[in-house]
C-alpha cells in the first residue's frame, strides 16, 4: 500500500486567551474564563496550507475557517472546528483574535473544585462559545467574569493574522513532547513563549 503524504499545515500558538459566552454579537464575549482560571496552557488555530505558503489563507469578508486545538494543563488536546471571526483592537493594532466554533461542536474542560466549563459551538446569544487569543505583542489582561467588545469587521484580518504569524517568535527547536506523545496522553508542558508553527504538522506531536 502506498503511503499518502503528509498534509502540510500552517498553525499559530497562543499562551494567553479566554473563553466567553456569545452575546448579542459573536463579537461581544461575556461572562469571560481566562485561560489561567480553566487550567489552559494554550490554544492554537489551524489551516492546511494547501497553496503551500506558509500563510493563513481564506476568501476576505468571510470567517476564516480552520481547527482550533486546546491544550489543558491535565495533558488533554480538544481539537475543534471553528473560524476566526472578529476582533479586539486599539487602533489600527490587533490586541485579540477573535474566533467561533463550528455548530454542533462541544467539549468539556474540568477546572476548580469540581467545576465544568462546557464549549458550545454556533452563534447562539447567550450560550455559543467564543474563544479571544492574545497577540504576542499585546500586554491586554483578562478579568474572570468581565464582558467584552471586539470589532466584527473581517476586513484586514486575515493580513493582520498573517503579520502575527511571520512576527510572532519562531522557535529553532520543539523538544518538550516525547516521541510517543498522542493527543489526550499527559506530556510535558511547552515552552511558555508564543509562536508559530508552519510546514508538515507531525500526527503524533501534542503541539501540532
Amino acid at each position: 500500500m502506498a503511503r499518502q503524504a503528509a498534509v502540510a499545515q500552517v498553525s499559530l500558538l497562543f499562551d494567553t486567551g479566554y473563553l466567553a459566552t456569545i452575546g448579542t454579537g459573536t463579537n461581544k464575549a461575556n461572562s469571560v474564563k481566562p485561560f489561567s482560571t480553566l487550567g489552559i496552557l494554550r490554544a492554537g488555530f489551524f489551516q492546511a496550507d494547501a497553496d503551500g505558503n506558509g500563510l493563513f489563507g481564506g476568501t476576505q469578508g468571510n470567517d476564516l475557517a480552520g481547527v482550533l486545538k486546546i491544550y489543558l494543563s491535565n495533558g488533554t488536546i480538544l481539537t475543534l472546528n471553528g473560524a476566526l471571526n472578529f476582533r479586539e483592537p486599539t487602533g489600527s493594532k490587533v490586541e485579540i483574535f477573535g474566533f467561533i466554533f463550528d455548530p454542533g461542536q462541544t467539549a468539556s474542560i474540568p477546572y476548580g473544585a469540581s467545576q465544568t466549563y462546557t464549549i458550545t459551538g454556533g452563534t447562539t446569544n447567550g450560550s455559543s462559545t467564543s474563544m479571544g487569543l492574545r497577540a504576542y505583542t499585546s500586554t491586554f489582561t483578562f478579568v474572570d467574569g468581565e464582558n467584552r467588545n471586539g470589532n466584527a469587521s473581517m476586513s484586514g484580518l486575515l493580513a493582520d493574522l498573517n503579520l502575527a504569524l511571520t512576527g510572532s517568535p519562531q522557535p529553532t527547536v520543539i523538544s518538550a513532547c516525547a516521541a510517543n506523545a498522542v493527543e489526550g496522553a499527559l506530556s510535558p508542558a511547552p515552552s511558555t513563549s508564543a509562536s508559530p508553527t508552519t510546514g508538515t504538522a507531525p500526527s503524533r506531536s501534542p503541539w501540532a
